[in-house]
């Protein structure tokens, strides 16, 4: 085992807490780094991470997707949706497309952009809260709200059970960490009382068809055959999770990228229209998961190194995000960057996460309303940061916004 593989200790939550040495060297060093405690290869270059996951024949989601399936030997997801769930993440074609085309519509380019006004005063409102100069934890006031406001009206859920969706939510992204049993049992029943929840949502979105998801994934089950109820009730809690937790992260991150970057929060006050660049370039560095795995369905040669069927591939997206043959000074963090390169923070090929437009929305809006009420922002004290294998984000964030 070489020193790079002792060194990156991918199985360990603390060592994702300041990587970036360690990434420095396995991408130039050893882009294809085997980690053997695990029988998985860490992929550290954009262009090998982007080649992996466009290549499902090859590098299956099948395997599982968190690297905590690699830790334990087995898909988590199993033991919360069953063999009739099917989590979308871990379908491979033909499959995924089928499932994957019947949520395509409610999140096309243009149902997202048509939210941006109820997204704006969704912001506005929650802004007009925080008052000047007084500590607030912007992800319990911030962060957490908005992407439950926003996706509880997109599936055409009711806005007075936001408190219980967050904990369903939150027991959903448990997947991407080692658990006891126990713990595992108590996630598990308590994913099953949102299953509840949202078949008795579903019942009443039956009666009473919107333009919601709901009433687009019911509109399927009836229409397709290869389309069933759990089928729809993995969808539906997926969108809860994902729209969730990568946004909230996404949301947290930003703030705190920002006051780290002092110098890039007066540029971003003085130039608003950067607000764009800000949300990319904060999925770009302190993006909301450090990456997912692939199973290697065949023998097959990588950059000279030999994976063998069965083994794992780990596309470490946090990595390769900060590829110095991709981005210029990677490490630093600069919302004037062009906007040519997609990051990997929500994936790429065709497992890259539908409802990445609208997070994007989310952040750029919030961020143009916060940072015209309030130019100066500061850290109140030392936030929570996840440790996590696969969340990328903050507990708490304590700030102070001034005016």
């Amino acid at each position: 085992m070489s020193d790079l593989s002792v060194l990156a200790r991918i199985d360990d939550p603390a060592f994702y807490n300041d990587p970036f040495e360690i990434y420095r060297r396995i991408r130039a060093e050893d882009p294809v780094l085997e980690y053997e405690p695990l029988k998985t290869w860490v992929l550290g270059k954009y262009k090998d991470v982007c080649a992996a996951a466009r290549d499902p024949e090859t590098f299956s989601n099948s395997g599982g997707i968190f690297l905590t399936d690699a830790v334990q030997g087995e898909s988590v997801g199993d033991d919360y949706f069953g063999d009739q769930g099917e989590l979308i993440s871990s379908l491979d074609h033909p499959r995924h497309s089928e499932i994957r085309r019947v949520i395509a519509p409610a999140f096309s380019p243009k149902v997202i952009d048509e939210m941006e006004d109820s997204i704006r005063a969704d912001c506005v409102a929650l802004i007009d809260q925080i008052e000047p100069d007084v500590r607030v934890d912007w992800i319990a006031s911030v962060a957490e709200k908005l992407p439950l406001i926003v996706i509880a009206r997109l599936l055409g859920l009711p806005g007075d059970n936001l408190d219980e969706l967050a904990r369903w939510s939150d027991e959903i992204m448990k997947f991407g960490q080692v658990m006891s049993d126990e713990e595992r049992a108590e996630s598990i029943a308590t994913f099953s009382a949102m299953n509840d929840y949202l078949i008795n949502q579903l019942e009443a979105a039956r009666k009473n068809r919107g333009n919601d998801v709901l009433s687009v994934l019911l509109s399927a089950e009836e229409q397709y055959d290869h389309i069933t109820l759990a089928n729809i009730l993995a969808l539906a809690s997926t969108i809860v999770a994902g729209g969730n937790e990568t946004t909230r992260a996404l949301l947290g991150n930003m703030i705190w990228a920002l006051i780290q970057h002092p110098e890039q929060l007066e540029l971003l006050h003085t130039n608003p229209s950067l607000a764009q660049g800000a949300v990319v370039e904060t999925l770009r560095w302190k993006g909301p998961v450090h990456g997912f795995i692939r199973k290697v369905m065949r023998p097959v040669s990588f950059r000279g190194k030999e994976l063998q069927e069965s083994d794992f591939v780990y596309l470490l997206y946090s990595c390769a995000n900060r590829d110095e043959e991709i981005w210029e000074q990677p490490d630093q963090f600069l919302i004037s960057r062009p906007l040519d390169t997609a990051n990997l923070a929500f994936g790429v090929g065709p497992h890259r996460c539908p409802g990445n437009r609208l997070a994007r929305l989310e952040a750029r809006v919030l961020l143009e309303e916060l940072v015209k009420k309030f130019p100066k922002w500061e850290l109140a004290d030392a936030p929570s940061h996840i440790e996590s294998l696969f969340r990328n984000g903050f507990y708490d964030l304590p700030v102070v916004f001034r005016r």
